[in-house]
């Protein structure tokens, strides 16, 4: 199942609830642009991805009762005909579900509840065994959780288990012999748990397809697969080397004085750092952000601050030389290129270097940066910040030791799927439209991905049946419809 680019969590995920490419749905990373016009950026909410219009929503108001637990960035939950939980991107500690009672039923019955395990942070470090612990315990809650739904009568149930992702970051060098942190002592010790976090969410799989009505059809996919994570590259560094970007040297000091602060008030008092963490996100503290590290006034080209990994480099059209000269933009951005090519020449590694209009098609294109690219196939991290130097082999960070790639998986299972059967050529667009040709629902005919007829059985309904396709516009008008009903009824 091959995934958006970046292959990373925010564009991935959108890109499955909505069948539609990032330049649609204008979610490139797990940050997003605050507007056109400026480079400031704010974590993907649900508001985003409702923007893009997820299948579900079109599932709910089909009259269908649908569960979506655990999405990435679906917060704060809104109101659907069904269960909606919040999963990476909230806190367990605010108001995560729809309705509003739920997460009072999973802590009544379950006790603890938590959202995922955080396996870059410090107390990890140097403590496999740790880190395992909370994983099991989260797969534990995700296990619950799905039997609890089982008692909702749900027609449609959309379920995320994050701790596969968790497991290969922390773990790949375990597994990986070929891996730069591969040590064959901890790998004898620590490859069998490794299997054991797979078997148990097989196990969790299993126990819950036996509970399903035997007309149920399941979709097991992932948002991007995984591979060794080799190296890092510091692109603001490079920038600031060949001299296209310049430091404000007086904001760094200030900013890491912040930060400082914020690690001592964590280890001092996390209750008052979450609370730090949530009115600095609505805008109540005022926070010191990387980019006011960045002279916009000399600086020509810049790295975002971003998570993905992948290289994003934007040219700076609010520097005096590319103010009113289109001609000059585009020179500079070939020159960077062509400078960019060169050093991974000099370092002996393989870059791939993209338009974001090779890559893109829709009305919010224009919010990508400029210059997107690679190293070595996705296994060089490309970071935004500042480092020592530029390129560093093997990778900084041991523990960050598997990395994102391209290719994920799709398994289908079910009276409507064939059996034992290799598909070939689908896309992460794909799922959204496929799951509502399953339920005899229109595609709505924005969306970039199609139906994959090819996984169904012959004789199968949803194979005999042709795909309908419904106008967006039409949807556009009967909102529009209901929004003046609702006016006019007093309720809005």
């Amino acid at each position: 199942l091959e995934s958006t680019f970046p292959p990373v969590t925010g564009p991935a995920w959108a890109a499955m609830a909505s069948g539609k490419n990032p330049g649609k749905t204008g979610i490139f990373d797990s940050l997003i642009r605050v507007g056109k016009d400026g480079f400031e950026m704010r974590t993907i909410s649900s508001l985003d991805i409702r923007r893009a219009k997820p299948y579900w929503d079109y599932v709910s108001n089909a009259g269908l009762k649908v569960g979506v637990i655990n999405y990435p960035f679906l917060y704060p939950p809104y109101e659907i005909n069904g269960v909606m939980v919040s999963g990476l991107g909230s806190n367990p500690q605010d108001e995560i579900s729809h309705p509003k009672g739920f997460k009072q039923r999973l802590i009544k019955k379950w006790g603890n509840y938590r959202i995922d395990v955080l396996w870059h942070e410090a107390k990890y470090s140097g403590n496999p065994l740790l880190f395992l612990r909370d994983v099991f315990e989260l797969l534990d809650i995700n296990e619950r959780t799905l039997q609890l739904l089982l008692e909702e009568d749900l027609e449609v149930l959309t379920f995320v288990i994050s701790a596969s992702d968790f497991a290969q970051h922390y773990m790949w060098r375990y597994i990986d012999a070929s891996h730069p942190y591969y040590r064959e002592d901890q790998a004898k010790k620590y490859r069998p748990m490794f299997i054991k976090v797979w078997e148990r969410i097989d196990k969790i799989l299993g126990s819950i397809i036996e509970r399903l009505p035997q007309n149920a059809n399941v979709v097991i996919v992932s948002d991007h697969g995984f591979g060794a994570h080799r190296s890092d590259f510091y692109t603001n560094s490079w920038l600031e080397q060949e001299g296209y970007l310049f430091k404000r040297e007086g904001i760094i000091r200030a900013r890491r004085m912040q930060e400082a602060i914020a690690r001592l008030i964590r280890r001092i008092s996390p209750r008052l750092h979450r609370k730090l963490i949530k009115a600095t996100n609505l805008g109540r503290v005022p926070k010191i952000s990387a980019t006011s590290e960045i002279d916009f006034v000399r600086s020509l080209a810049f790295s975002p601050v971003n998570a993905s990994l992948v290289g994003k480099i934007c040219i700076n059209r609010h520097a005096t030389l590319l103010v009113n000269s289109p001609d000059d933009f585009q020179s500079l951005k070939s020159e960077i290129v062509g400078k960019l090519q060169e050093v991974c020449d000099n370092l002996g590694v393989q870059p791939k270097v993209y338009s974001p209009y090779e890559l893109y098609t829709g009305q919010y294109v224009d919010l990508a940066p400029d210059i997107l690219f690679e190293i070595e196939d996705g296994e060089c991290s490309i970071h935004f910040g500042f480092g020592k130097n530029p390129f560093q082999k093997p990778p900084s960070n041991p523990v960050h030791s598997g990395i994102h790639k391209k290719d994920g998986i799709l398994i289908a299972y079910g009276p409507s799927i064939k059996e034992s059967t290799e598909i070939q050529g689908a896309k992460i667009y794909d799922i959204a439209p496929t799951i509502l040709h399953i339920l005899g629902l229109p595609v709505p005919d924005d969306m970039d991905g199609r139906v994959l007829k090819e996984i169904f059985r012959e004789e199968s309904e949803p194979a005999q049946r042709k795909v309908k396709y419904q106008e967006v516009e039409v949807e556009k008008g009967k909102v529009k419809n209901r929004i003046t009903r609702l006016k006019e009824l007093g309720k809005l």
